[in-house]
């Protein structure tokens, strides 16, 4: 726990780029760096069109699954557009396969035609593989020849092929041994294909089954699959969007979950299921490191689950947990500075990982560089208030699920303004409790304009963290 004295100010502001070990660091609170990203426009102008062109000039409508190319660049899936668009290395973009048309057909080039091609895979040798979602097909482009590797009409049957039945296919990936995994999110089911045969056959899941249920992968059950990417391990990842939640799929077969707990239109970070909260994970991607980027549709976010189980928010307008971020635009810069307007699927760049994010509601792809370090919105002290006193606060009773609170840094009373949904009691009295829903402007009104602590609950007892938040 903090100790008596004054706080020196040595941080830099929140928000601002890290620099040498230490700068983040407060004499007494110990403020940290926290791993962003920072975002830059690449591919599309904002406009609803099918334009080829240079960098600012090349337009896409909806892009969704992204895959990289292995010669350079990547392709995208225009849902919008019926086609599958090529990026080059340069930006440039340009068209691929498909008319535009709505409707089936196969062959190269205006010939092929989709109904709202979604995920994209793309194998070491350049084949790419479409979840072709209206056509209730996985096809596959070799070379620009288009042709159908499974599926046909819409229902659920396993089989080679055509003989095989997908609703509604969503995300795509290749797993390490080379086979292909498809989030078959009318049927609520993962199912895999082998390439080489066309077989397809369930493996996670119950057909149908609109419920969320965790266990072996024959009795386990997925809500609403549409992102979906596969680990060095072999484990598969899957955002079960409309349960907003985060699930997985070990090498033995026990499907869990990792992140989200079900609630909707939230925005929390945290530890572990019932500490994190999305609106509507769209799409995921592992990175090497075994993090996942999630996708967060609706909150305007990319979040990242780390393997510890900790959620953070890597872009995009962040606001106090427990709220719906909502905050959509499409502004450039690092963390929270950036915008996005409902991101749904991610490519990464093998060579200089740079992650491409399909921005859809901007009708962009956006770049991101991750892991840049800038000082937390906890850690950092304003000179105003670096002369506060650091008196210990008396430590909780009981403490809950992970969460946090801001209280009175220097002890003076007043009233405890609870941020997120942590329930607690306290030792001695002296605090005053209010629940959830409180607003900042209540709290401004009662506390003035005093700097606060964070303090957050954890399993092994309260941390202390002097924040630079001021009420106003």
């Amino acid at each position: 726990l903090p100790k008596d004295g004054l706080c020196k100010y040595t941080a830099k502001p929140s928000g601002t780029l890290c620099g040498k070990a230490g700068d983040c660091a407060s004499q007494c609170y110990g403020g940290s760096c926290q791993k962003v990203g920072v975002v830059t426009g690449y591919v599309g102008t904002g406009a609803n069109s099918t334009i080829n062109g240079p960098v600012g000039k090349g337009a896409i409508a909806g892009p969704i699954g992204i895959a990289p190319n292995p010669a350079g660049g990547f392709w995208v899936a225009s849902y919008d557009g019926n086609r599958i668009r090529a990026v080059a290395a340069d930006g440039t973009l340009s068209g691929y396969v498909g008319s535009g048309t709505y409707g089936y057909g196969e062959g190269q080039g205006d010939q092929v035609r989709f109904r709202n091609p979604w995920g994209l895979a793309a194998d070491k040798d350049g084949t790419l593989y479409v979840a072709d979602m209206n056509n209730h097909r996985i096809r596959k482009v070799v070379k620009g020849v288009v042709s159908t590797l499974a599926g046909g009409l819409s229902g659920f049957a396993d089989g080679t092929k055509t003989l095989a039945k997908f609703k509604s296919p969503r995300a795509i990936a290749l797993g390490p041994k080379g086979q292909l995994f498809v989030a078959d999110s009318g049927n609520r089911v993962i199912r895999r294909i082998d390439p080489k045969t066309g077989k397809a056959e369930l493996f996670a899941g119950t057909v149908g089954a609109s419920k969320w249920v965790d266990g072996p992968k024959e009795k386990a059950s997925f809500y609403d699959p549409t992102g979906l990417d596969v680990g060095a391990d072999g484990t598969v990842y899957v955002a079960d969007r409309s349960w907003n939640a985060i699930r997985k799929i070990r090498p033995d077969g026990m499907v869990l979950t990792v992140a989200g707990y079900g609630s909707s239109n939230v925005h929390v970070n945290g530890v572990g299921r019932f500490s994190s909260g999305f609106y509507y994970p769209e799409g995921l991607m592992v990175l090497p490191d075994n993090t996942l980027l999630i996708a967060d549709r609706y909150n305007h976010l990319v979040r990242r689950v780390w393997p510890d189980g900790t959620t953070t928010t890597v872009v995009g307008f962040d606001v106090p947990a427990g709220k719906n971020v909502g905050a959509y635009g499409h502004n450039d810069g690092q963390g929270g500075d950036a915008k996005l307007n409902g991101p749904i699927a991610f490519a990464r760049d093998p060579k200089t990982g740079v992650v491409y994010v399909s921005d859809y509601s901007n009708r962009r792809v956006r770049r991101i560089q991750l892991d840049v370090e800038q000082c937390s919105a906890l850690s950092g002290i304003s000179k105003a208030n670096s002369a506060k006193s650091c008196k210990a606060i008396k430590p909780l009773a009981k403490y809950f699920a992970p969460s946090a609170y801001w209280v009175d840094p220097d002890g003076a009373g007043g009233v405890d303004a609870v941020r997120t949904q942590c329930e607690m009691s306290t030792a001695g009295g002296g605090w005053t409790r209010i629940h959830n829903g409180v607003s900042e402007a209540t709290i401004a009104a009662l506390n003035g304009k005093e700097s606060r602590m964070m303090l957050k609950c954890t399993d092994a007892g309260p941390e202390y963290i002097l924040s630079p938040k001021t009420a106003e």
